[in-house]
């Protein structure tokens, strides 16, 4: 949704004079919907890792090496 409202400012930018007020307004509303889209990829990362270190939580003794002594006796 950001994505395409940039992509309309942009449009709507490229029809006025750089000059012009309207050419700033708009030139100063891309900077906010820039911004906005940077802390979405930024939350976007927090939540994926996020993710990562719950499946890691929740999974302590997935490796390997855990179980290498209960082999070693034999008792699998």
């Amino acid at each position: 949704m950001v994505q395409k409202e940039k992509h309309k400012l942009k449009l709507r930018q490229k029809s006025y004079h750089k000059e012009t007020d309207k050419f700033n307004k708009l030139g100063a509303d891309l900077k906010k919907i820039t911004k906005q889209e940077n802390q979405i990829q930024k939350q976007k990362k927090g939540y994926e890792s996020l993710k990562e270190n719950i499946y890691t939580l929740s999974n302590p003794f997935d490796d390997l090496s855990y179980w290498a002594g209960f082999i070693c006796q034999g008792l699998h």
